[in-house]
């Protein structure tokens, strides 16, 4: 995939630069996150058509879309942190990837496009921001 090399020296795939007219988005998880990914799709200079809120077992069967000149594309977010525990997840992740749709993980995508870290994705992802039980007795 092509990337970009952001002016602090990060590498900032193309996918998000702001050629980017719309891009297809599947969320796994709940509509609970539509307001966040619209504020994500802003901080990123793009727009997300959200495509659908989709479950461990529709990802089997997710249709990837066609970017321009026919390469295929899209967005998968992954916004729910129990689906990261079920058996078999990660090998539908796998599977959904190397059909050509990029994966990411809400929290990362929010702190990249936003600077900061929304607080109900710190509450909801707890155990991707701190670890050992002495962080968790403080929230």
């Amino acid at each position: 995939m092509p990337q970009l090399l952001w002016p602090d020296g990060l590498l900032w795939p193309v996918v998000f630069s702001r050629a980017e007219r719309a891009l297809e988005v599947r969320v796994v998880g709940e509509e609970q996150w539509r307001g966040l990914l619209s504020e994500i799709a802003a901080g990123l200079g793009t727009a997300f058509e959200l495509r659908a809120f989709v479950t461990l077992n529709d990802l089997e069967t997710l249709p990837i879309p066609a970017k321009n000149g026919g390469s295929k594309g899209g967005l998968l977010v992954v916004a729910d942190p129990d689906a990261l525990a079920v058996p078999g997840f990660h090998r539908a992740l796998n599977r959904v990837g190397a059909k050509g749709m990029r994966i990411e993980l809400l929290p990362n995508l929010a702190e990249r496009a936003l600077g900061r870290i929304p607080l109900e994705v710190a509450e909801t992802f707890r155990s991707h921001y701190y670890s050992g039980p002495q962080f968790l007795d403080r929230l």
